[in-house]
């Protein structure tokens, strides 16, 4: 997981945790003996092994995780079977026939299932600090995880940056600044950068000084051409110009840009009374190579008001982000980590689409038919399985299963769930392709399936930085430097058995909702972004 944050020096975090989202993996203990460790630090590896075993079993599984990983006299004393059982009915997991297992086993599935709950992660956590070189801004910064890690940002004469990430280091890759003799960089702004799913990044600049009916903002592409395979290569950049009529008296606040050149831009005014308007510009055929610098490219309008249906609208600025394959464009309002959407392209699928939408729907928590009203975030999982009877006289279907993030107000506070919705057709009809996720925001039957204990909504002006990670297994959330991570298996939350799955102290059986404990990491700086 990256982590984007500063401290008093302005430093970029890149935090590597010891459980990654593929297979757990369990370290070895590292190699201290045991009499040395006990006669400089502490007399209680002395004690018999019967008191060292009791010792484990009263040690919350955290504390008992690491401690397996400190000397082989808690390695021994921790294969114990009712020490194991004690610890793996604390944590996530299947718990059905657990008492059939040896001894071994159970040693072998409790490390895989503290490693995969991060059990020890707030200890062991490889966090790796670099310092960028050029004196940049970390305001204006955007990461991609498309092709490699990057960092792209703004430095001190108005040059983007791009930095190489390694877990060895980091690389001043390019310095890049538009190259048109009709552009002075000394007497423009630069006013966002963004991104593409492909790679290219997107600057926008505007003139220091805004004449009325004269000023244009413009709009640089930096396409990048490989001309190498190797790690050191030289890389060659294209640059597209477009200049894009400026808005008087409003202001610029929100980038995103898609693979084909497509630009999507928010603007606010204060007399708009709290609206955001955004206007998607469109390109005019394929992208070409080279410099382009042709005319205004269309463009269309969308606004929130105060009347749309939307969280808060007058609070505060929204940004534009394109998100699956570039068919949607979610509208990001920093202080809140579930979004609205729009399907910008001509034909996209779903009801509504090329309109504002917000999936907000009624979930009885409580099970007492008083329904809450909850927003749905885009879905992290899903699954498509076939040979599902609704019913013993009902014909063969087929299943998609969504989960995803629904966050609503309960009980005096914000609460944020993980919600789950099927959706079934008929086995002859369906076409038994991959799941869609975008296909299960349309959906309107959601029922809460875990509560993420611990989350809270963030109350600073960075609000509630959230990351998904790409197999949904683990949700990152950040409040200013607070830094939780919640780990789980998507598989097991879609059975109707869920009582196996979760700690017994954790599930409430009269609601069927089961509770997931966050781990909290190290964070030394304010966290900016996340992305996995």
């Amino acid at each position: 997981m990256v982590a984007l944050g500063s401290c008093n020096r302005f430093r970029h975090q890149r935090e590597r945790m010891a459980a990654t989202d593929q297979e757990p993996y369990a370290a070895k203990p590292m190699a201290f003996s045991s009499t040395i460790f006990a006669r400089r630090v502490s007399n209680i590896l002395g004690l018999p092994g019967e008191v060292l075993q009791a010792i484990c079993y009263h040690m919350d599984v955290q504390t008992f995780a690491v401690a397996l990983l400190t000397c082989k006299a808690f390695w021994s004393a921790g294969q114990s079977k009712p020490v194991l059982l004690r610890h793996l009915g604390a944590i996530p997991g299947w718990r059905k026939d657990l008492k059939d297992l040896t001894t071994h086993e159970l040693f072998s599935l409790f490390r895989l299932r503290a490693s995969a709950d991060m059990h020890s992660a707030g200890v062991f956590a490889d966090i790796t600090i670099h310092k960028l070189i050029g004196g940049p801004s970390l305001a204006k910064a955007v990461i991609s995880r498309n092709h490699g890690d990057y960092l792209v940002t703004v430095g001190r004469s108005g040059m983007i940056l791009v930095y190489h990430l390694f877990q060895d280091g980091v690389e001043l890759e390019s310095r890049l600044k538009p190259k048109d003799s009709c552009f002075d960089l000394d007497h423009h702004e630069l006013i966002n950068i963004a991104f593409s799913t492909s790679g290219d990044i997107a600057a926008l600049y505007k003139p220091g000084t805004i004449k009325p009916a004269s000023s244009y903002l413009s709009l640089f592409i930096f396409q990048r051409k490989l001309t190498g395979l190797r790690r050191g290569d030289t890389r060659t950049w294209y640059q597209e110009r477009r200049d894009l009529e400026y808005i008087w008296d409003s202001q610029p606040t929100g980038l995103s840009v898609a693979a084909d050149g497509t630009t999507c831009i928010a603007w606010t005014n204060p007399a708009w009374k709290g609206s955001t308007m955004f206007m998607l510009y469109l390109r005019d055929g394929h992208r070409t190579y080279g410099f382009d610098s042709g005319p205004s490219p269309p463009f269309s309008t969308y606004s929130f008001s105060e009347t749309d249906d939307v969280p808060n609208p007058s609070k505060t600025a929204f940004e534009p982000r394109f998100i699956d394959a570039d068919k949607f464009l979610t509208f990001h309002d920093p202080n809140e980590p579930v979004h609205p959407w729009s399907s910008p392209q001509v034909g996209s699928y779903g009801p509504g689409a090329g309109y504002l939408r917000e999936n907000s729907v009624p979930i009885d928590i409580e099970k007492q038919g008083r329904p809450r009203r909850f927003v749905i975030d885009m879905p992290f999982h899903g699954l498509h399985t076939k040979g599902h009877r609704r019913s013993d006289d009902s014909e063969l279907s087929c299943q998609e299963s969504y989960l995803a993030v629904g966050v609503g107000y309960l009980c005096g506070k914000n609460h944020a769930f993980i919600v789950r919705s099927n959706r079934y057709t008929s086995t002859e009809r369906c076409h038994h392709t991959q799941i869609d996720l975008a296909e299960g925001r349309w959906l309107s039957d959601w029922q809460a399936v875990a509560l993420l204990a611990g989350w809270r909504q963030g109350s600073s002006s960075l609000g509630t930085v959230m990351a998904i990670s790409s197999q949904g297994r683990r949700i990152a959330v950040a409040d200013w430097s607070r830094l939780l991570v919640w780990s789980f298996d998507p598989g097991m939350l879609r059975l109707k058995e869920r009582e196996y799955y979760f700690p017994v102290r954790d599930y409430n059986a009269r609601r069927k909702i089961g509770q997931i404990r966050p781990t909290q990491l190290r964070c030394p700086a304010i966290v900016y972004k996340l992305s996995w």
